[in-house]
């Protein structure tokens, strides 16, 4: 886990971008989505910071995705329609805490997301270069 003092501004800067640009699902469609994931494309070799929290916005709205087409699904019954709202508000909120929270450099883990794009760690180059000795 990466805490707020080793997080530097400029990688506290990307994180607060990261979250806050799913915003832009409010006005462009699917934005919500693509913008967290080009911003976490360009940014995500930058930081280990970076590229934590790139992958929990990108799973995170991923998801809210699924979960907005299985609403859709059974917006005939009641649940659908429940499923819709609690979708609406979780895409509202939680994105501005977890803009919030990479502002101050903590790492934000989204409830109900699933991990479609799971935490690697980063490979490590041998130090010889990959010759033998």
């Amino acid at each position: 886990m990466v805490d707020a003092v080793s997080a530097s501004e400029g990688e506290r800067k990307w994180a607060t971008a990261l979250h806050a640009a799913a915003l832009i699902g409010f006005v462009v469609p699917l934005g919500n989505v693509l913008a967290p994931l080009i911003l976490w494309q360009l940014g995500r070799r930058r930081s280990l910071f970076v590229d934590v929290q790139g992958r929990e916005a990108v799973n995170f709205h991923l998801s809210l995705l699924l979960y907005a087409v299985i609403g859709f699904v059974l917006i005939l019954l009641p649940v659908g329609i429940v499923i819709l709202l609690t979708v609406g508000a979780m895409l509202l909120v939680l994105p501005i805490v977890a803009a919030v929270q990479g502002g101050l450099g903590r790492e934000f883990h989204y409830p109900a997301a699933i991990r479609f794009l799971p935490w690697m760690p980063p490979q490590v180059a041998p130090k010889d270069g990959g010759r033998a000795a």
